[in-house]
This record gives C-alpha cells, sequence and structure tokens, in this order.
C-alpha cells in the first residue's frame, strides 16, 4: 500500500505542475461604437403677478400700489433671466386704451414716465423647477401711479381724467 500511495502523490503533483504550465488560448478583438443625445430648449417663463387686497385706490396724483411680481424657471435646466419689463398693456401686449379718455399715459410703473414700459434687468441664473435647494424664481415689486396730467386729455385743454375713475388697469409683465 505503500507504494501505491507514493505513485498517487506524484500523480497528483506531476497532474498539478502540468496544469500550472498549460497554456489557455482565447480571441482578441476590438470595436468601436457611436452613440447620442438629444439637448432640450429654453421653456417658458412662468410669470405672476399680485396686488396686495389693502392696495390703496389709485387716484390722480395720488397713493401708489405696490404689484408683487414673479418669474419662475419651469425648465428641467437653468435658465438665464435678463430682463423684465412691466407696462399698461392689454393681456396680448398691445397698447390699452381703457374707456373713453383714460390710456396708459395716465399711469406710471415703477416711476417711468406715464405711459412708458418700466424694466429691470436682474441677470439671474435660475435654477429648474425640480433642483432642491435652489433658486428657481425670482420675485420682486414694482409701483403703480395715476399721474396727474395737465395735459390737453380729451382734446379741449382740460386735463380731465374723469374717464380712469373705475377702471380695472391692467399690467402686461414680459421676462426675458
Amino acid at each position: 500500500m505503500r507504494l501505491s500511495k507514493k505513485l498517487a502523490a506524484i500523480a497528483i503533483t506531476a497532474g498539478v505542475a502540468l496544469t500550472a504550465s498549460a497554456a489557455f488560448a482565447y480571441w482578441t478583438s476590438s470595436g468601436s461604437g457611436t452613440g447620442s443625445a438629444t439637448a432640450g430648449s429654453d421653456s417658458e417663463w412662468v410669470v405672476a403677478s399680485t396686488t396686495p387686497s389693502d392696495a390703496p385706490l389709485l387716484t390722480p396724483g395720488g397713493p401708489t400700489d405696490t404689484i408683487n411680481f414673479s418669474v419662475t424657471n419651469a425648465s428641467t435646466g437653468h435658465q438665464q433671466l435678463d430682463s423684465v419689463e412691466i407696462s399698461v398693456a392689454n393681456a396680448d401686449g398691445t397698447p390699452w386704451d381703457g374707456l373713453g379718455n383714460c390710456s396708459a399715459a395716465d399711469f406710471s410703473v415703477g416711476g417711468a414716465d406715464a405711459g412708458d414700459t418700466y424694466s429691470v434687468s436682474p441677470h439671474a441664473d435660475l435654477a429648474p423647477a425640480s433642483a432642491a435647494l435652489t433658486t428657481d424664481t425670482y420675485s420682486s415689486t414694482v409701483s403703480l401711479q395715476m399721474v396727474n396730467r395737465t395735459d390737453a386729455v380729451a382734446g379741449d385743454g382740460s386735463g380731465n381724467q374723469d374717464d380712469c375713475r373705475g377702471v380695472s388697469v391692467p399690467l402686461y409683465i414680459s421676462a426675458s
């Protein structure tokens, strides 16, 4: 029995030695590929405004209303807000003529000359609305005042602003 144990040990040792020195064959290759992604585009700003419920009624040369407005980035990426323009105008941005002789020329926005557009340049990088802990909205205020016109509103030199009584003055806010 001793001899067979020795033969077995020699056979195992020889097998291990052959396995350790055995070569393995394999293929080599190369390859390439392509891929792509599509970039999105900018999204429209979401613009909103509110007038405090306790705002005073506008009268010629009287108090001003403070209008709160905001511009929100609703896109999935950062967008640069460079300019906000506010004017007394219709919802589509066309000039507002009001009633009778009442028009945008009876009101000043942000201290601009009556009837002119008020502009602010925030130059703000607004993060995507979905980004946590970042700013996605620019908020500010603007004043609205009824001016005391002394020019010939009705063409008779009276400067009468009676047609502005009780009107709702529309503001148009444009962000870019």
